[in-house]
């Protein structure tokens, strides 16, 4: 993908140790809260922690995305800059698969051409409206 100037996306699901020859292939890095913690970046809480874990990581990775569950999700940036979006208030009918749809809607996303925040607002609405069990 590197040698065709194709974007790469690892969502570091389930958390496993990366070797370092892959992380430096990687130019978005997606992980949750756990994932973030597990990474080394501390725990994430709140829209703030997860701003300083996607920092943390921003170190070893381009661009990183921390999603923070019911919090929302912050991202930094590979120049530096950095942005939080907080997520849409839903019923919580349930969460099993969030991740997945967030990744899904996230790459397609990326794929159509969009920028990063607003592949990432996409993708959080697409998890908004996958909890809620409203689907369209």
């Amino acid at each position: 993908a590197r040698e065709r100037g194709i974007r790469t996306v690892l969502n570091a699901a389930p958390y496993r140790p990366l070797p370092p020859a892959l992380a430096g292939l990687v130019d978005i890095l997606v992980v949750n809260a756990v994932e973030a913690q597990m990474m080394g970046a501390g725990a994430v809480d709140d829209l703030g922690s997860a701003g300083l874990a996607a920092e943390r990581l921003g170190a070893s990775f381009g661009c990183v995305v921390v999603t923070a569950g019911a919090h929302g999700l912050a991202a930094q940036m590979p120049e530096g800059g950095q942005f939080a979006l907080p997520a849409r208030k839903v019923e919580d009918a349930r969460s099993h698969g969030a991740g997945d749809c967030f990744i899904g809607t996230l790459a397609a996303a990326l794929v159509r051409g969009a920028a990063i925040r607003d592949a990432c607002a996409e993708a959080a609405e697409a998890a908004a409206i996958h909890v809620s069990g409203r689907h369209v």
